[in-house]
């Protein structure tokens, strides 16, 4: 890192992750000195005003670091967020972006999967809170958070947990694995959208009865 910074002294990346250490360390006068030049470097990166939210704690900070999240999906920039810190194993901080996030099935088994790895005795309780959401307009991709879904699906039954990890093995071209979840779920669940998808996934499937989903899908659209 240090390397970096002598050929490279205005790598924002380079300096964030320094001025994480420093945090890490309790190196009060470095930190100051890189969040200093980290502002200066990158006034609209959105690491920088969380990091000076976890340094000084306070409701000032943590306005400055929401208020400026402002996309028309916000959820995906504190699970984008996440990934780094999650890489870096720093759960802690990972879990304080997502409190912060709006509500999403995602955010929340995001949530429960870290909650899990740190022991925390909360993890199930944000498992239910994924499960109580409506699954419209929910579109997982992330490779990062296939494990999540997979000790999700471990702990609960639920269809709509099955139904985001197929999702994301569809978006990877995983197809089998999609399948396999797809029919996992059964026919229970009053999602017209589920049906459409799964049509969709199996069209060339010589087993798969696809005007049966496509019925299935319509029938259930009209009871919601």
């Amino acid at each position: 890192m240090d390397n970096i910074l002598v050929n490279d002294p205005d790598n924002p990346d380079a300096n964030l992750l320094i001025s994480l250490i420093y945090r890490k360390e309790g190196e009060v006068d470095e930190i100051e000195t890189y969040a200093c030049k980290l502002q200066s470097l990158s006034p609209l990166n959105h690491y920088v005003r969380f990091e000076h939210m976890l340094l000084k704690n306070n409701q000032a900070t943590k306005q400055s670091f929401t208020s400026m999240i402002r996309n028309e999906m916000p959820y995906e920039t504190y699970m984008e967020m996440t990934c780094w810190y999650e890489t870096l194993d720093c759960y802690d901080e990972a879990i304080r972006l997502l409190e912060l996030s709006p509500e999403h099935p995602m955010v929340y088994i995001k949530l429960a999967y870290l909650h899990h790895l740190t022991g925390r005795s909360s993890a199930s309780n944000y498992i239910e809170k994924a499960i109580q959401l409506s699954p419209e307009f929910v579109f997982p991709f992330r490779r990062e958070n296939i494990h999540a879904l997979e000790w999700a699906v471990e702990i609960s039954d639920n269809w709509k947990l099955k139904y985001y990890m197929a999702l994301i093995h569809w978006h990877l071209g995983n197809i089998d694995n999609a399948k396999e979840l797809f029919d996992s779920c059964g026919n229970q669940q009053e999602f017209p959208y589920f049906y459409v998808a799964r049509a969709s996934l199996l069209k060339d499937d010589a087993t798969h009865n696809t005007g049966d989903d496509l019925k299935t899908a319509q029938s259930v659209e009209k009871l919601v």
